[in-house]
């Protein structure tokens, strides 16, 4: 075997993985605790696992008069008034991202702050629970429920906090992607989220947190001014500082920017593409670029080869 390439499914991403382990030469995976998950639940070794970062490049990544220009289109096209608080939820409507639970902590947020709008970008299996759980909670005229968007990355622009709820995760591309733009995050705590915010940006909270907490998280957010162009900087000066680039693709293994985005379970992030030929819109800055890890692990595999061992490689996402 010279490449396999695992996408997993559930909410452990390593079990099914688990077997092939002691077989391979080098593994990769896309986030960071991934590792630490293998060593704690299999018994696996840590060093076993080399990291992907995802891939930046600062010319991607939108400038405040963007940002600003999409704000304010994105607000005008769903009617939110410009002077709301918006709390974003983007992502597929599926039990992996609580939605429901989501809208528990929207109407916790509500009770506090009466001007907050709630802007969800997705579909998936609970669109229509959702929904009708907004109607229950009293929020029919305060959710905007905008469906699936291709360019969902760019309604970022228009939220003043992403919350996520998702019981697991890897790295969701939301997450980089509401940073480039500008935008707080407050997430559960799972996966390698945590390892993306600073104070400066965002906070992780128990996934057991109650509603009141999740909403105290959020409305910290409130009351920053100019947090926009700040967080955008912020996140700008950690692509310059830390993420390496080789004459192959992104350097490995030392130093990496940020845990690589892994792909959702079930498919590309929404509104993402993952077709190395097609060209990536500008204002979408999170282009999938599958042929920078196809680079990555062939790189690696010659190197191997160069010292006599047999190639095997493993790739997960």
């Amino acid at each position: 075997m010279d490449l396999l390439h695992l996408h997993a499914f559930g909410e452990d991403w390593v079990r099914d993985s688990a077997p092939y382990h002691g077989k391979l030469d080098l593994r990769y995976v896309t986030s960071e605790d991934l590792p630490e998950y293998a060593a704690k639940e299999y018994g696996l070794d840590p060093k076993g696992f080399q990291s992907l970062a995802y891939g930046f490049e600062l010319d991607e990544l939108p400038d405040d008069a963007a940002r600003a220009a999409l704000r304010r289109e994105i607000r005008t096209q769903w009617s939110i008034p410009a002077s709301a608080f918006v709390v974003g939820f983007a992502g597929r409507l599926t039990d992996q991202k609580d939605p429901l639970r989501w809208l528990s902590i929207a109407a916790a947020i509500e009770a506090r702050h009466r001007e907050s709008v709630f802007l969800v970008v997705g579909d998936g299996d609970l669109f229509n629970d959702a929904r009708a759980a907004a109607a229950k909670l009293g929020l029919a005229d305060r959710v905007v429920f905008v469906g699936y968007q291709r360019q969902a990355a760019q309604c970022a622009a228009a939220m003043d906090v992403l919350l996520m709820t998702s019981k697991y995760e890897g790295v969701p591309m939301m997450v980089l992607q509401a940073l480039a733009h500008g935008t707080p995050v407050v997430s559960s705590d799972v996966g390698g989220i945590g390892r993306c915010l600073t104070p400066q940006t965002g906070r992780v909270v128990p996934v057991d947190a109650s509603a009141s907490a999740y909403a105290e998280a959020v409305l910290e957010w409130r009351d920053v001014p100019g947090s926009g162009p700040s967080i955008a900087a912020t996140f700008r000066e950690m692509v310059a500082a830390r993420f390496d680039k080789t004459p192959d693709g992104p350097a490995i293994g030392r130093g990496s920017f940020l845990p690589g985005a892994a792909p959702e379970p079930g498919g590309p992030p929404q509104g993402l593409s993952t077709r190395s030929d097609e060209k990536a819109d500008p204002m979408v800055i999170g282009f999938y670029r599958r042929e920078r890890v196809y680079r990555l692990v062939s790189a690696s595999i010659h190197r191997l080869d160069a010292r006599g061992s047999h190639s095997s490689a493993f790739c997960e996402a």
